[in-house]
């Protein structure tokens, strides 16, 4: 082999290997972008704001003397915020952080255990036409679920961000905090 061979085959080998790597780097980025975004690293502010509703029910309970947990009425904002956001702090109870623009762009919710007894009802039956223990006292809840829904995935996607305290007794747990996709 000449040296004007030997150049051309080791040009043609380099420019291979070098389409190779460039190929190999291009599929490695598409396929990093099309990894999901983890939402409980990429919204720290609807996380915060979790928490705080958290520690919300979790004082709210201290002060019920059933132990019960209590529950939002209706999710705030009401409506589904993540099309139009709203303006303003959305709770009365505890200050919740809105994005940037200053706008909540994602809803928030108390939800309690649904078999727990409420007043003085056991569903719509009033408690003197059920029998009953001998203890006369409801059961106090034993769990309730803080969640934040919104947009928080690429696309458009409707996400769940979550965290669910657990009562046993006197003994009080809270989950670790999840996100689910709620939407495809």
């Amino acid at each position: 082999m000449n040296g004007k061979a030997f150049a051309r085959h080791l040009h043609s080998t380099m420019t291979a290997t070098v389409r190779i790597g460039l190929v190999a780097v291009t599929v490695a980025l598409v396929a990093g972008s099309c990894r999901r975004l983890d939402p409980l690293a990429s919204q720290p502010r609807v996380v915060l704001n979790v928490q705080n509703l958290a520690a919300l029910a979790l004082e709210a309970r201290k002060d019920n003397p059933e132990g019960r947990f209590s529950g939002t009425a209706e999710p705030v904002p009401p409506g589904e915020p993540w099309r139009q956001p709203v303006k303003g702090n959305v709770s009365r109870l505890v200050k919740l952080v809105p994005a940037e623009d200053g706008l909540f762009h994602e809803q928030y919710e108390v939800t309690v255990d649904p078999t727990g007894f409420k007043g003085p009802h056991f569903g719509t039956i009033p408690w003197g036409h059920v029998e009953r223990d001998a203890d006369p006292a409801p059961p106090p809840t034993r769990w309730c679920k803080v969640r934040a829904v919104g947009q928080f995935g690429r696309g458009g996607e409707l996400w769940e961000i979550s965290v669910r305290i657990v009562a046993e007794g006197e003994r009080v747990t809270q989950e670790p905090m999840t996100a689910r996709r709620l939407s495809p």
